[in-house]
Formats: structure tokens, sequence, C-alpha cells
């Protein structure tokens, strides 16, 4: 359809797949785009008409209104500043009635009011450790003044959000990130690595002598940095005889599902997010992997990125209590690759990537040695003559 000038726009594609359709949209190849709110949220591509058919979405909690700074956000899209005098901003009704609805409480409304992001417990946890580890503040005068000059500060007053700076301040030194105002070496690392300190303190309590890569997944994924995938209805089952199989991998404690139904289901969906990436670097099909977890491209793409970083930082925290890394390394080799252990050695090549990489081992073919020792033909037969042509001039980087 793009070539018929209609096309597309989400935040599941993947991010070439986006940068096209927005740069043809702007060079008015493509007249009509259909696409989520996400395009509205800081992309600057206006349009002569914004049409918006629904004013609900989708959620965990079921079907939810819209809010009404989103809506006013995609209308504000309407008009292009070079090209038009004005815009035209349309909202779908199905009957009078949702007509006078979207009139009330969209049209006519006022955007909802405008929130600190200190308000999110793990901004504030993140924010508060940075400013003791950069020694910005060195007590809790130091940290109140700096604190009364955000907008946090602005809309709920210092004094309405002390009982939360106080909590959070508690919370850092109970899990020895910081003492007495001043940040530990963990709590430095910590600081650093980016990531929140609840994510620190789970990797920490995790770290064993020996791990698997499925126990090492599931603790990435068990943070509050990486979203987890919904557990839809009739899965309970299928990721629940995967907690008994593999009973003994988890690094993290199992909730007992007769005392805490709720959280032993949210565990669950955590399981299935580390399966999601265990398919993947056992080298499941990229395109069965897509339809088996109803995921977009370029979600995974994201989540793979976090996941990276996640197992970067996993890492560094091992480090620094002086427990073995190599498996957590390995895992992070394999995911950034999707590939199992023993083609490591030929995704370092240049233009071999996981079905590459699997042509030539099973055909003998094993790391960068067993490429040079074979003979141009051959390599052309597998891979084509472009690709076997470049193996031959390729030398593997000497920093991998």
């Amino acid at each position: 359809c793009a070539k018929r000038g209609v096309a597309f726009h989400h935040a599941g594609l993947a991010r070439e797949d986006r940068k096209k359709v927005e740069k043809y949209f702007k060079e008015n190849k493509l007249k009509i785009l259909v696409a989520t709110p996400t395009l509205a949220a800081g992309v600057n591509l206006p349009a002569r008409r914004v049409i918006i058919r629904d004013y609900r979405r989708y959620t965990d909690l079921g079907y939810k209104k819209i809010p009404v700074l989103e809506i006013k956000q995609m209308m504000g899209r309407a008009g292009r500043p070079q090209y038009d005098r004005e815009g035209e901003a349309l909202i779908i009704a199905k009957n009078e009635e949702e007509k006078d609805m979207l009139f009330e409480d969209y049209i006519n409304r006022e955007t909802e009011r405008i929130t600190s992001k200190l308000a999110n417990p793990t901004v504030m946890r993140t924010h508060i450790l940075a400013l003791i580890a950069s020694n910005y503040v060195s007590d809790e005068k130091s940290l109140k003044n700096f604190l009364r000059r955000t907008f946090y500060s602005f809309q709920y007053s210092i004094d309405k959000i002390y009982d939360r700076i106080t909590g959070i301040i508690d919370f850092l030194e109970e899990n020895d990130l910081i003492k007495d105002y001043t940040a530990t070496l963990f709590g430095r690392r910590v600081s650093y690595l980016y990531i929140d300190p609840k994510t620190a303190i789970i990797f920490r309590d995790a770290l064993k002598e020996e791990m698997t890569p499925f126990g090492i997944l599931h603790t990435i994924v068990s943070t509050p940095d990486l979203e987890s995938l919904y557990l839809r209805k009739g899965e309970f089952e299928e990721y629940d005889s995967i907690v008994l199989e593999k009973e003994r991998e988890f690094l993290l404690e199992i909730p007992d599902y007769w005392y805490e139904p709720d959280r032993y289901e949210f565990f669950l969906s955590r399981v299935k997010t580390a399966s999601l990436f265990h398919d993947w670097i056992e080298e499941m099909d990229e395109e069965e992997l897509l339809k088996k977890y109803n995921i977009y491209p370029g979600d995974f793409y994201r989540m793979r990125e976090t996941g990276d970083w996640l197992l970067y930082s996993f890492v560094e925290i091992a480090k620094l209590f002086n427990y073995p890394y190599r498996d957590i390394q390995n895992v992070r080799k394999r995911l950034r690759y999707g590939v199992k252990e023993e083609l490591l050695p030929l995704v370092r090549i240049k233009n071999i990537g996981r079905v590459r990489a699997r042509i030539l081992y099973n055909s003998g073919i094993k790391d960068m040695g067993d490429v040079e020792n074979t003979d141009f033909e051959t390599l052309k037969r597998l891979l084509g003559e472009g690709i076997a042509r470049s193996l031959k001039e390729y030398r593997t980087p000497q920093h991998l």
C-alpha cells in the first residue's frame, strides 16, 4: 500500500522502517498515514488533516479512555506551517450520544494536570542516589534545598513530599547504597550504571556461584527497568509448567500460588518474558517467535537493547561482589545475536548473523580459522558470492 501513498506507523516497527515512513510522509510521497498516539509524542510530523478514530485504547486492565492531553496533542498535528493556513482535526463519533460525550470530555475540556516525573518512585530513587553519589548533596538540608527548586516541589510543596524523601533515604541506607549521605562503593557503581537502585539490589541478591541462562534472563526481566509481557488468558498452565521444569534454575524466590495468587501470576508474566529471550538465544526463527509472543519487531528490538544494558549492569554488580560473571557475559553476547553459545565465534565476523552462522556451523565451519581454511567456492555455495568474497577479505577485530 505504500506505493499507493498509504502507510502505517507505530512503536512496534523497526527503527529504520519508522524513519523511512516519516521521511516519505514529510516529502509528501505518502498521502495517508495510519498511526498510533506514539506519533504525536515527539515526532515533528504535521499533517493537513488529522482523523482520530478511537478515543479508547486497550490496556492490561481492559479498554480505557485516552487522556485529553494525548487527544489534543494528536489534534495539534493538524496544519503544516509551510503549506496550510489552517489544519483540520476530526474525532469520530458513532452516534449522537457519543458526539455529545466527545464534545464534553475532549473538545471543550481542559487537559489533565501535568505532573513531575519525580512523582514516580523509580525516578525519585534514581535521582536521589545520583545526587548523593555525585556529591551534589551531602546532608538532609542540601537535599531538601535542591528538591525545593524542582517542579515536583512546586506542585506538592517540600513538606508534603518529605515523608517520601525520608523513605527513600532509609531504603538506600538499609540496602547499603549510602551511609550518612555518602554513597558506598555499591551506591556509586549503581548510580554510574544509571539503573533503578531496586534493580541493583535484585542483581546483588540473585548472585550465585553457578547460574544458568534461563535463571539469568529471568533475573533481568524481574527488574523495574524492563517491562514484562502480559500473561494472556489461557497461558497460566503453560508457564506454570515451565516454573516446575526449571524450579532449580531460578535465582529469585518463587511466590507461593496458594498464599499469593496475584504475585504468582505476575511472576509468571516474567517467566513468559524470560522465555521470549530464551527462545531467541536458542535460535527460534524470528518470525515464529514474534508470532508466538504476539510482539512487534520494534518492541522486541527495544526489549533486547534494554536487556543488553541490564546484563552489562549485572556483570558489573557481580564483579563488585566478587562473583563469577562469565556466564552472564555469555548470555549477553547470545542475547545480542540470538544464537546458541557454539555460534559466538562466528557471529563476531562482519556480515555473519544468526542464520549464516548456523549454515556455516552445520557445514563444519565453526570459527574464523575454519573460514580461512575453507575454499572460496564452498563459501560461495553456502552464502553467495558477495558474502564469500567479504569473508576472504575479512580479518577478525583484535578487540573482540
